[in-house]
């Protein structure tokens, strides 16, 4: 509908042009030319047929596609120029730290030579050293022996003690002669070895240099592409202005959308929150009554086990008393036979009683036993509250190892936050994300695990998929068939949806990225590798 609104107003503007350059500008003749125009005026609609009012239709709608097609024209080019310059901007932003990785390199290989070479004339002139002091040696060895071999050079000595210095003195020059000629040859050989490293560093200097200058031929090559780019843009400058104007304001509807959607979670997980804790406190309440009523029944039982002891302690003392007045009615039984035996004995012939007195003697006992109390192991019951489940882990964690948001090649052509174009500094676009170049055909993929919380259709950016990560959120703009919807719950790498081709290149796309954390805009570049 947006379209159709544009396409109208413009050939509202079109038509209005074109009546406007047919009328004439009364106010630049006199009174009497006025009359005489509007005489011959009238004349010539009076005259004027059909088949001419068609051609002038005709003229007009030409003219409106004309300007149309130019529009479109313009709009293709700044498109294409804001791409092509954003892209630009992130290769000199290379090219540059190429000529500084190079021009380090430079300086490292320049102190390395400069190293070699100071070691190259030490190691010469200290090789010069030692082949002039064994030629020394070897010349005054000679003419103390006068030419004589080594044998004889002892036999000619004076006397024996002589001839024994001799002989040590040969084995010590001997011993020297063999040092300083090894001496000599290790320093021969580090002093080549030094020698081709050197050889070979400047030769990696002399690559670098070149490659230094290569690296300087393309930056001035790609700032003279960014300026021709930008002479472009400002050929078209009320144009480029109002691309930009509907370009921030489809950024900033994206924004509001977002905003309002994680505005709407953050609601309903305050709200959950609130219920999980007045679940918690119920429950929390319900166990504490379940305790008390537990506590209270513990009490009773053991009241009632109390009182079982006391009436046990009773019968146990009921019959020790019973026992004891036994025990004494025993005692009085014996003493009443001991005192009828002594008059059985004083009468003697009386009759001695063949009654035997059988009492049968019965302690009844009556204990009362106690019951015991067995701890009974209540259930502990612990608070069921749903706990939000992080699908995303620590999220947090990954800045700056996050994969690419799109499969295949990812060129950034528009960078986080506020930028302005080389010379027009007035001209500012806020980009609330990434916008990167991709391969054709590719499509979106998750970052990291979460959940779907929308999918939207929001002019500019075609269908656009927001995951939630806990505290963070990733969004994907300019899909054209999204493969997920709303409540799913995505791993990293999966995809969301094919991107979206170009409108006017079929053979390029791109991708829209941004990160969130809470209501908060991140720069996406921090987060992905």
């Amino acid at each position: 509908m947006a379209t159709d609104l544009k396409h109208l107003f413009l050939t509202f503007i079109a038509c209005a042009a074109v009546v406007s350059s047919m009328a004439e500008p009364a106010y630049a003749v006199r009174e009497p030319q006025k009359k005489s125009a509007t005489k011959k005026r009238r004349g010539a609609v009076a005259k004027e047929t059909s088949a001419d009012v068609k051609k002038r239709q005709e003229a007009t709608q030409k003219e409106i596609r004309l300007t149309e097609q130019q529009i479109k024209e313009n709009e293709r080019s700044i498109k294409s120029g804001l791409s092509e310059l954003g892209k630009l901007e992130g290769d000199i932003s290379a090219s540059k730290g190429k000529i500084a990785a190079t021009s380090k390199r430079i300086s490292a290989l320049t102190q390395q030579i400069s190293t070699l070479e100071g070691n190259i004339t030490t190691n010469e002139s200290e090789l010069q050293r030692l082949r002039d002091e064994y030629l020394k040696a070897v010349k005054k060895m000679r003419v103390a022996r006068k030419n004589m071999s080594g044998l004889a050079f002892v036999f000619a000595s004076e006397n024996f003690n002589q001839a024994l210095r001799r002989m040590r003195y040969l084995r010590q020059f001997s011993r020297w002669k063999d040092r300083q000629s090894a001496a000599i040859d290790s320093k021969t050989s580090e002093l080549k070895s030094q020698k081709e490293s050197l050889a070979k560093t400047r030769g990696e200097h002399g690559a670098a240099l070149r490659k230094q200058q290569s690296e300087q031929q393309s930056l001035q090559k790609q700032y003279s592409r960014q300026d021709a780019i930008v002479a472009e843009l400002k050929a078209n400058g009320n144009a480029l202005k109002s691309h930009l104007s509907r370009k921030q304001a489809e950024a900033n509807e994206l924004r509001s959308r977002i905003s309002a959607l994680i505005a709407e979670e953050e609601r309903r997980a305050a709200e959950e929150r609130a219920r999980q804790e007045a679940a918690r406190k119920a429950e929390e309440e319900r166990l504490a009554r379940e305790e008390a009523a537990r506590l209270e029944a513990e009490a009773a039982k053991e009241a009632a086990a109390r009182e079982a002891e006391l009436l046990a302690e009773n019968s146990r003392e009921n019959s020790k008393r019973e026992a004891e007045t036994r025990k004494e009615q025993k005692k009085l039984e014996e003493a009443k036979k001991k005192e009828a035996k002594k008059e059985r004995k004083r009468k003697k012939k009386e009759k001695k009683p063949n009654e035997k007195q059988e009492q049968s003697k019965s302690v009844p006992q009556n204990y009362a036993e106690a019951r015991k109390r067995v701890p009974g192991s209540a259930a502990s019951k612990g608070a069921s509250a749903n706990a939000t489940v992080n699908s995303a882990g620590n999220f947090a964690s990954m800045k700056g190892s996050l994969p690419k948001p799109a499969s295949g090649s990812f060129k950034v052509t528009s960078r986080f936050g506020r930028q302005s174009l080389p010379d027009l500094p007035d001209v500012v676009y806020d980009n609330p994300g990434i916008d990167a170049e991709v391969s054709p055909g590719a499509s979106a993929l998750a970052v990291y695990g979460g959940k779907v919380s929308g999918v939207y259709m929001i002019p500019g950016y075609n269908t656009v998929v927001i995951v939630n990560h806990g505290n963070y959120y990733t969004v994907y703009g300019n899909i054209s068939s999204p493969a997920v919807k709303v409540g799913d719950q995505v791993r990293a790498g999966q995809g969301l949806g094919a991107l979206a081709p170009d409108d006017d290149d079929h053979s390029r796309s791109s991708i829209h990225f941004e990160v969130w954390k809470n209501r908060e805009k991140l720069n996406p570049l921090e987060w992905i590798r």
